[in-house]
């Protein structure tokens, strides 16, 4: 076993080697989804998966032989449950909006189960659970070991070929047309911050339809606010780096919110690092009172802080260093046994740690002050003046891939030739994120005020 965890753990490597010669950086996780609606027949609770494959299969050819509609034409789902037998199993149609297939079963239910009766009990190969001749055919290949003619028959016959209305199904879905609450930390410092300064009459993912059959859902959305526009739009961004960053992507973002600004709608880009920025936040603030609430009422709004405070007093955000999850163990100043330094650092935005090194050991102590979540480091090697921030940018990679959390230290005495270094100059921006800061390898490239590593 370990010698195969060995082998595998090789090739791993081999392939990051090849795909960062080929495509220059690291391989990266992506998680994909789909937003599906779909009709579907659901038996919940059975028994075992050699139950609900086996009704389910039958039904289906029972429903092709009654409704002379094609097997492929329905689809077969089963889905468990964590720690425990029983699982779910699903008929349902494939085709987007619905065929109409699984009305017509209903309404021919007695048919289609005397169909799936007749083909579990009279297999011409007489076979002990399914083969070819009864249940078994290549679109179901997945399954043929969970197949069972017996176990359907049982069933069949169990349950009788009558339907009877039980109850209505409340949507698992609200409504398109009610407001629906924010899912995520970023999302609901935002509706936090909009009911603070007053401004209340919001929805938030309101769908809105599009040329080409295009659907958006802004984060949050006041609708037709005055005669000037059809409605206003506010989307955070930021909050799925790798997708965020596809061209691709960024495109098509791009497109819809033009097509949205071209038929009088208005439109609020916010970072959501930005929601915890006071300075930052007045300013949209102030653009989203001008289209909502008026010119006068949105010089009022930008003249106090009140509506951050009142917000942030709230604690319904997070920090910005902790508005996503982060891959290790952090502690806070308030955990029991914590102490500074002790097997932990702080963890910063790199702003606030540029603004320490111009002051000596003096400024980077008050970084352990400031913060907020402090990182547990796995060696329990921490020292005065180390602290964990993020690095944003491709120029390191492959060696520091965009999004990477780094350890850094103050430099010590010697030469910094051929170190790693993290560089700030007051005034110049660095020409890929447009910050002061800089993570860089080679020194002969850099011009700093203090450097780190």
């Amino acid at each position: 076993m370990i010698v195969s965890m060995r082998v595998i753990l090789c090739r791993w490597r081999t392939l990051q080697v090849h795909h960062i010669e080929r495509c220059g950086r690291p391989v990266q996780t992506i998680a994909f989804y789909a937003e599906v609606v779909a009709d579907a027949l659901v038996l919940q609770d059975c028994a075992s998966q050699e139950t609900a494959y086996s009704v389910m299969e039958s039904l289906r050819q029972g429903a092709a032989d009654v409704l002379d509609m094609e097997i492929s034409d329905l689809q077969v789902q089963v889905i468990g449950k964590p720690g425990s037998e029983s699982v779910d199993a699903l008929l349902y149609d494939p085709m987007p909006g619905g065929s109409g297939l699984l009305e017509q079963l209903l309404e021919h239910w007695p048919d289609v189960v005397a169909a799936a009766k007749r083909l579990a009990e009279e297999c011409p190969s007489a076979c002990e659970s399914s083969c070819v001749d009864c249940l078994q055919h290549f679109r179901n290949s997945f399954y043929h070991d969970k197949l069972n003619r017996h176990t359907a028959l049982e069933v069949f016959n169990d349950w009788g070929s009558t339907l009877s209305f039980a109850h209505d199904l409340a949507p698992v879905l609200p409504d398109e047309t009610l407001t629906q609450q924010p899912g995520n930390p970023p999302e609901q410092q935002l509706v936090a911050l909009l009911k603070a300064a007053g401004m209340l009459a919001f929805e938030t993912e309101r769908p809105i339809q599009l040329s080409g059959s295009i659907t958006t859902r802004p984060d949050v959305y006041f609708h037709e606010p005055n005669d000037q526009y059809e409605g206003v739009c506010i989307y955070l961004d930021g909050m799925g780096e790798h997708l965020h960053g596809n061209a691709q992507t960024a495109a098509k973002d791009r497109q819809i919110r033009q097509e949205l600004l071209n038929t009088d709608y208005e439109v609020i880009e916010i970072q959501f690092q930005e929601l915890y920025d006071k300075t930052v936040m007045r300013e949209h603030m102030r653009r989203i009172a001008r289209a909502v609430i008026g010119k006068s009422k949105a010089k009022e709004l930008a003249a106090s802080d009140d509506w951050f405070d009142s917000a942030s007093s709230l604690k319904v955000g997070l920090t910005a260093s902790s508005a996503k999850v982060l891959p290790f163990t952090t502690v806070t100043p308030n955990d029991e046994g914590f102490k500074p330094y002790q097997g932990c650092v702080p963890l910063v935005g790199l702003q606030v740690a540029a603004g320490a090194w111009s002051k000596e050991q003096d400024g980077l102590l008050e970084l352990a002050e400031h913060a907020e979540d402090w990182v547990v480091l796995a060696d329990g090697k921490s020292a005065p003046g180390m602290f964990v921030a993020q690095v944003v940018g491709r120029s390191m990679e492959p060696l520091v891939p965009d999004g990477s959390y780094c350890l850094f230290r103050p430099v010590p005495a010697g030469s910094r030739q051929g170190r790693r270094l993290l560089v700030w100059h007051a005034g110049v921006a660095d020409t890929e994120t447009g910050g002061e800061y800089t993570l860089k390898g080679r020194l002969q490239e850099l011009s700093a005020t203090r450097l780190l590593n």
